[in-house]
Order: C-alpha cells, then sequence, then structure tokens
C-alpha cells in the first residue's frame, strides 16, 4: 500500500468514527444528544492526524478545532465536512505548507515533540529537537544521492557540518535555491537560540521552522521511509 494509499485509509477511517458520533444521537427536550465519549474521541483522533499531516497552523486544523468543539448532530456534520475536504486534497496530491503525507516514524515522533515543546512555549527544546531532524535527514538525503558526507583530514575522516551538506546538496542541484537558504535559515535559527539573541525570537518563527523541515522531509523523502 502507498502513503497515499495509506493516508486515505486514515481519514476514511475517521469519517466512519464521525458517522458513529451521529449514530448513537438520541432525542431530549428540544434538544438532540450524542455519546459524548464517541464524539470527543472523535474529536482527539481527528485534531492528532491534522497536527501530523498538516501542521498545527493549516486551514483543516484551525478550522476543525474552532467549528468541532462540543457535541452535537451539526458540529459534527461539520466536522465530517472538514475532512472529507482534506480527503479530496490528500487524492488530489496538493502541495501545502506541510505537504499531504505521512512521514516515517522518526519524523513523526520528533516533529510531534518539537510541536508540543513549541506549543507549551519552550522554544529552545523545540528548536533542538526540529533541527535534529533537519541534519538527520541532510544527512541521509546526501548519502542516499552519492555524496560524501565525511571528509578525510589529517588522516582522520570529519562529518561536514549539516552547513556544508546542505550547500553540497544544492551544488549538486538536487533542491532549488530558495529550499537552500530556508535551510541555511533554521539552522542559523539554532545557533541563535543557544546564543543571547535567543530574546529576540517567537513562536511564529520556530512555528514556520517546524513546518518547514516537515515540507523538507516529505518533499525529498529518504528511500528507506518508503
Amino acid at each position: 500500500m502507498t502513503k497515499q494509499a495509506d493516508t486515505d485509509k486514515k481519514v476514511a477511517a475517521l469519517i466512519k468514527m464521525g458517522e458513529k458520533v451521529l449514530a448513537s444521537k438520541t432525542e431530549g427536550h428540544q434538544k438532540q444528544y450524542l455519546n459524548e465519549k464517541l464524539f470527543h474521541d472523535f474529536r482527539i483522533s481527528t485534531l492528532s492526524f491534522f497536527t501530523t499531516v498538516f501542521g498545527t497552523k493549516s486551514s483543516f486544523y484551525i478550522e476543525f478545532q474552532k467549528e468541532v468543539a462540543n457535541p452535537s448532530p451539526s458540529r459534527t456534520e461539520r466536522g465530517i465536512g472538514i475532512l472529507e475536504g482534506a480527503r479530496k486534497e490528500l487524492q488530489g496530491d496538493w502541495l501545502t505548507p506541510v505537504k499531504t503525507t505521512i512521514y516515517g516514524q522518526l519524523e513523526r515522533d520528533l516533529l510531534s515533540i518539537a510541536r508540543k515543546h513549541a506549543a507549551q512555549g519552550q522554544l529552545l527544546n523545540a528548536t533542538i529537537f526540529a533541527t535534529t531532524l533537519l541534519e538527520n535527514h541532510l544527512q541521509q538525503f546526501a548519502s542516499q544521492n552519492n555524496l560524501n558526507i565525511e571528509k578525510k583530514v589529517e588522516e582522520k575522516m570529519i562529518a561536514y557540518t549539516a552547513v556544508q551538506l546542505n550547500s553540497r546538496i544544492y551544488k549538486k542541484g538536487l533542491y532549488p535555491r530558495p529550499l537552500n537558504k530556508k535551510i541555511f535559515k533554521w539552522l542559523e535559527l539554532k545557533e541563535q537560540m543557544s546564543s543571547t539573541e535567543a530574546a529576540d525570537i517567537d513562536l511564529e518563527q520556530i512555528t514556520s521552522m517546524i513546518d518547514g523541515i516537515a515540507a523538507l522531509v516529505v518533499e525529498f523523502p529518504i528511500n528507506y521511509f518508503e
């Protein structure tokens, strides 16, 4: 099964969860009620999915979080509609700030941890986890494309830095100049977060970096994740 097919299967399962919530509807005095446990399971599972695939700044995540907050039939139907919209985008394989593809487990874990730290205001920790993923990906991507990731210095093999790998990958024409510049910016952000300049960096910059790294991972994948 391809990644896109796997993602579509997950969306379909979430839509079925929503339909089960609607099926739990009971009539009350001038009001219809739903099984609250089923509703909250549906809401949490969908928000988790949108976080992993699109990021917390995506329109799908923001709209679902806002519109599907209370256990009512109309809100649940709205949630199913949002999922159906996301499914169409996935099936069309459109590009978004975070391309609609499920990542490898390592990427998902590191991105999830980075996002959680960012949401809690722990920007340095968020940066460390995100750039750890970035540096690892640069190494693996360079190696996959037959670029040395080490150089010999005085009879010793020394690993190229992430900055050097970024330059080497770009010079080989493996990704465009705008992305090359973004990667330099993210690596610089890591250095700034570890210095006295950290106070000048805000949540929006860190969140943008995390989403950008997520997009890089899925647009320029490593073969063994497939």
